[in-house]
C-alpha cells in the first residue's frame, strides 16, 4: 500500500495518480476567495508551509503592510504535486497569453544577492 514506509515508488505514484483522477464532489464544501500578491514558504522534514498574503504599500513607505495572510500546511509529497499542477497551468498560460511580466523583487534576506 502507498502509506507503508517501504512501499515501492511505483505504488506511491500510482496512488497519487488515482487521487488526481478521482471524481471529487465539492458540492458541500464551504470556501472563500482569497487574493494574494505576495508569497513566502518554509519546509521541514515533514511538512511544507506556504504563506500567501495580500499586501499593500506606497512609494516611500519603509514597509508594506499585509492585510491578510493565509497559511497552507501540506506534506512534501502534496507540495510536489501542487508544483506540478502550477507548472502545467503556467505552461498553458504561456501558450495562450505569452510570457509573464515578472517584476524585480528586492532581496529580503542578507544572504541573497
Amino acid at each position: 500500500m502507498a502509506n507503508q514506509p517501504d512501499a515501492p515508488q511505483e505504488s506511491i505514484e500510482h496512488e497519487r495518480l488515482k487521487l488526481e483522477a478521482a471524481n471529487v464532489d465539492f458540492s458541500t464544501t464551504q470556501g472563500a476567495v482569497f487574493y494574494a500578491n505576495f508569497a513566502q514558504g518554509q519546509a521541514t522534514l515533514y511538512d511544507v508551509r506556504l504563506m500567501l498574503s495580500c499586501v499593500r504599500g506606497a512609494a516611500g513607505m519603509e514597509k508594506v503592510v499585509a492585510d491578510q495572510t493565509f497559511h497552507i500546511l501540506m506534506s512534501p509529497e502534496l507540495a510536489a504535486s501542487v508544483r506540478e499542477l502550477l507548472d502545467r497551468i503556467l505552461k498553458d498560460y504561456h501558450a495562450q497569453y505569452g510570457e509573464l511580466r515578472t517584476p524585480k523583487v528586492p532581496s529580503t534576506s542578507p544572504d541573497r544577492k
